[in-house]
């Protein structure tokens, strides 16, 4: 009798959870999956928007937004700190080019470029994601908390596709 009662509370609670996801469950699901935890790619785009890999699409030579967002053109108030009109952009970012970035400082807290360099770039458009087991109570309550982590349960690749 124990046996058969563990029996169906064993079978109850495998179907209460559900089973553990694996590569190949769609990214659609993983995202509302509570049980799991990833990170994707983020990148910074015009406009100053940061955005992750899954938010955007290719567009010719470019990474841009899915969806259009507000840009601010006019402010208002007191201290210039309320929009009062906006127009609606979609942030991008070349996915080859060139940047530049500091080599050198200087000052007591080293808080001052002396030396520029300028370097090539290329985005990736595509990306093995490592999916872990959610395990929360990490620093701070903090689910994302590298220290807790341990082995992926999988890795997945995320491609980014061409806009629509």
């Amino acid at each position: 009798m124990k046996k058969a009662i563990f029996t169906l509370a064993l079978l109850a609670s495998t179907v209460a959870f559900g089973s553990t996801p694996d590569a190949s469950t769609p990214w659609s699901e993983l995202s509302r999956n509570s049980r799991v935890i990833y990170e994707m790619p983020q990148f910074q785009l015009s406009f100053g928007w940061f955005m992750t890999a899954p938010s955007l699409c290719v567009d010719g030579d470019m990474l841009r937004s899915k969806k259009p967002k507000q840009d601010c053109t006019r402010w208002a108030g007191r201290d210039n700190d309320r929009c009062v009109d906006y127009r609606m952009v979609y942030p991008t970012v070349a996915i080859e080019g060139t940047k530049e970035r500091c080599v050198r400082w200087t000052g007591r807290d080293q808080d001052r470029c002396v030396e520029w360099e300028t370097y090539d770039y290329k985005l990736p458009l595509s990306y093995d994601i490592p999916v872990y087991r959610r395990v929360s109570g990490g620093r701070d309550g903090d689910d994302m908390d590298r220290s807790r982590r341990g082995r992926p349960l999988f890795v997945k690749n995320y491609t980014i596709t061409a806009c629509e």
